[in-house]
């Protein structure tokens, strides 16, 4: 089971703070792992309610130690898709 994390914005008022955020996504990495959560933008729904720049996730991801964050903002579904195509470009 492999979860992404994305929209939190279209959760409601109170999903737009950022405290918030980080805490939704730091308890997704503690119940899941981070090999197991992957970070999307939502794009480009995302642009209704936020900014390009916003929807990268940098600040929400700052929670994370750099080695979670660095596999949910994309090391994990890398190494996930070379898994299932063998190892080929």
């Amino acid at each position: 089971l492999h979860v992404k994390v994305s929209g939190l914005y279209a959760l409601g008022p109170a999903a737009t703070d950022l405290a918030w955020q980080q805490r939704a996504v730091a308890l997704t990495v503690e119940a899941y792992g981070p090999d197991r959560v992957h970070w999307g933008s939502d794009f480009p729904p995302v642009l209704d309610h936020t900014t390009f720049q916003a929807a990268q996730a940098d600040d929400v991801l700052d929670s994370l130690s750099p080695a979670a964050a660095a596999r949910v903002r994309g090391a994990a579904l890398a190494d996930l898709l070379d898994r299932a195509s063998g190892g080929r470009p």
